[in-house]
Formats: structure tokens, C-alpha cells, sequence
């Protein structure tokens, strides 16, 4: 799982400019919850990664709150939308930690919430229709209706990046740019 954000800050993650439609150029960082072998290992042993985009705090009540580590703070105040990929592959209820790692990311001290959300409902291959969570399941785990930003799940193939395109032209649009 990783968070993207829209507008290239140099030195944090991997950035890349895209030209969308011949005529709209923008920059993406990806911000990843840490290395790829620590990922690769969690799935593997399915359990959880430890991010190191985020402090957590207990709140007191067994689950935890979580804040933007600090180093990470001027990154999320610079950009004009996110992305959040949610492995669709997963069954689960409800994502408590991710509703609280993108609750701390759209907090208003990093800016306005007219800025969009973007959740990828991803799954590996095409085909794998029986693992995959819904849009709307997806939206529900992730509890986005209780945030204040415009929000869109889209689903993607990570292997074709089928959808992808739909979800970037939503994110373009909502983050105030005028695409056809």
C-alpha cells in the first residue's frame, strides 16, 4: 500500500511527470509505507506493515490515532490531491489504520478539503474478480463518507493499469484542472 501525491517535491520517494491528453503536464511522488522488501514481507506473512510516513498514537480506547511523521509534515501541505491505493484483494470489514493514516493526511492543517481523494481499488491481475472488493465495499471499509474531501474509488488492474486513466482524469478535474 502506498500513498501518492500530486506535485513533485525533491527528495522524498519517486517522482514522475505525466502530460495528460497532450496538453495538461503534473507531477506525481509516491510515498511508500517503507522499503519494498519490508512490504513484500508483511504480505508474505500477512501482517502488518509498520509505516514510517506515520507516528501513531493511542487514543486511549486499544486503537490508534496516527499523525504525519515530521519529516513528512511540508510534503502533504504542497499538494493539490492524493492518491491512496487499498489492495482490493483483501477481505476485510472495516480498515481502521487505513481510515487513520488518510484521516491524517487530509487534516485541515495540511490544507484546504477542497482536495481530492483518490482511492485505487487495486487488484493484481485481471480475472481475479472472486478477491475483489467493490467500489463501494472499499469505500465503506475505508469509511470515506465521514471525510470532508471529494473522494472517488476506482478500480484498477495493476498489471494493465486498466482504470487508472479514469482515475486520474477525476483527480485532474477535482483538483481544479479543465480536462475533456
Amino acid at each position: 500500500m502506498c500513498v501518492c501525491v500530486c506535485v513533485c517535491v525533491l527528495g522524498i520517494g519517486s517522482g514522475i511527470s505525466f502530460v495528460y491528453d497532450g496538453q495538461h503536464k503534473f507531477n506525481i511522488i509516491t510515498l511508500y509505507s517503507t522499503n519494498s522488501a519490508e512490504r513484500e514481507r508483511a504480505r508474505v506473512e500477512r501482517s502488518r506493515v509498520n509505516s514510517k510516513l506515520f507516528v501513531q498514537e493511542e487514543d486511549g480506547t486499544g486503537s490508534g490515532r496516527y499523525s504525519v511523521a515530521p519529516q513528512f509534515q511540508e510534503v502533504f501541505r504542497s499538494v493539490n490531491g492524493f492518491i491512496y491505493v487499498a489492495n482490493a484483494e483483501t477481505q476485510t470489514a472495516i480498515r481502521e489504520d487505513e481510515y487513520a493514516q488518510i484521516s491524517a493526511v487530509v487534516q485541515p492543517v495540511f490544507g484546504p478539503p477542497s482536495r481530492p481523494l483518490l482511492v485505487l481499488s487495486c487488484v493484481s491481475r485481471d480475472g481475479e474478480t472472486q478477491r475483489k472488493s467493490a467500489c463501494v465495499s472499499v469505500a465503506h471499509q475505508l469509511q470515506l463518507n465521514l471525510l470532508p474531501n471529494p473522494w472517488m474509488v476506482q478500480d484498477v488492474v495493476a498489471e494493465s493499469l486498466s482504470g487508472l486513466l479514469e482515475g486520474i482524469t477525476w483527480l485532474l478535474r477535482h483538483s481544479g484542472l479543465r480536462v475533456s
